[in-house]
């Protein structure tokens, strides 16, 4: 499985990006979840988005089952093993 994060700015719509795939090596690696932004951007306007890959459409579904139980959590599935979550 491979993550991307997405921090985006409410108030203009900017996205910045964070995919594990892009440094993860050997599948050995850990999730940096600290996020960094430029200037010009207030914590009141992020939310974080995050697309979660699988290896089968299989694993997204179980995926999003076990997030249901989450009450800050919401997920969407995009299809081929792409999960898309919220919060």
């Amino acid at each position: 499985m491979t993550i991307s994060f997405f921090l985006i700015d409410t108030s203009t719509g900017e996205s910045m990006t964070n995919d594990t795939a892009d440094y993860a090596k050997d599948g050995d690696h850990f999730w940096n979840l600290m996020i960094r932004t430029d200037d010009g951007h207030e914590k009141e306007n992020l939310i974080q988005e995050s697309v979660l890959y699988f290896d089968s459409e299989e694993q997204a579904r179980a995926f999003i089952n076990g997030a249901k139980e989450k009450k800050k959590i919401s997920c969407e599935l995009l299809g081929e093993g792409k999960v898309k979550v919220f919060y």
